[in-house]
């Protein structure tokens, strides 16, 4: 009886795919928005090649699913485990998981996250997040003291926030300057872009260097916990940086923020190269 079941199973295995609708899903994904989920590669050319074909996909998710049950893992995780396409999306992020075909000629499986405003994007832009280094007359950069709930803790950091759909990266760095801190941005330059997290997530930053011209009023969202507004030197902020945390104050009690963010660190790279900073 147990030989039959274990038949049966990896009979099932090997010829049923675990969401067919997911696999169609993601193909109709990258062929209606090509930027937003890039370039296929080519694995003969030393580069790592998305498998972007119906057939092929759904022998390699038989393949692996197999694999994983092979290695004692239940037939309903194991075909989980193994479900190529979209795996799941809400209304922020796209999670896929893609056959992916090597230099040396093997193939595996990997997960990776679209954001969904870069589906909104007009056509040729890349990067749905902006973040500015905002310089007031006094030479010095504001920062947000924030709390954030993936660290769960307070971070010290540029201020920067989501595009809007069709709005500029330029746009969007002023908006949220003001929103956020209530900076009125008079001059402003782009420094350059980069990737958010270039293993598993297809998105990048623009980050800005801006010169402010007045403070007004922040107009805040209730999730963007925001402490305190901190303004630093240029040496104050690097040596911040380097000692990766800062004593500051927050509705009057003394706490101990991180200072770590990626992109204050590539903006004063950048603004200084550039002769800006």
């Amino acid at each position: 009886m147990f030989r039959r079941s274990l038949f049966l199973a990896l009979s099932l295995v090997g010829s049923v795919v675990a969401s067919p609708e997911a696999i169609q899903k993601y193909l109709e994904y990258c062929r209606n928005y090509p930027l937003s989920f890039g370039e296929k590669g080519d694995w003969q050319q030393g580069e790592i090649e998305t498998v972007a074909d119906y057939e092929q996909m759904c022998e390699i998710e038989s393949q692996f699913a197999m694999r994983y049950f092979n290695k004692g893992i239940p037939l309903k995780e194991a075909l989980e485990r193994s479900r190529l396409g979209v795996v799941s999306e809400d209304g922020f992020w796209v999670w896929v998981r893609e056959p992916l075909l090597f230099p040396d000629g093997s193939c595996d499986i990997y997960n990776r996250f679209v954001h969904k405003n870069s589906l909104k994007t007009p056509p040729g832009v890349e990067g749905t997040v902006a973040a500015v280094l905002a310089l007031t007359y006094g030479e010095k950069i504001v920062l947000n003291v924030i709390f954030r709930n993936a660290t769960r803790s307070w971070e010290i950091e540029l201020p920067r926030g989501g595009r809007e759909p069709l709005e500029s990266a330029e746009d969007a760095a002023r908006r949220e300057a003001k929103e956020e801190t209530g900076c009125e941005i008079e001059e402003i330059v782009h420094l350059g872009t980069f990737p958010i997290d270039s293993a598993v997530i297809r998105d990048f930053y623009h980050v800005f260097f801006a010169k402010v011209a007045a403070l007004g009023d922040t107009d805040r969202e209730n999730s963007e916990v925001i402490g305190s507004i901190l303004t630093l030197t240029k040496e104050e902020a690097k040596d911040a940086l380097c000692e990766g945390k800062l004593e500051v104050e927050v509705q009057g009690r003394k706490v101990m923020a991180h200072c770590r963010d990626h992109s204050l660190a590539y903006a004063i790279l950048l603004a200084e190269s550039k002769g800006l900073l």
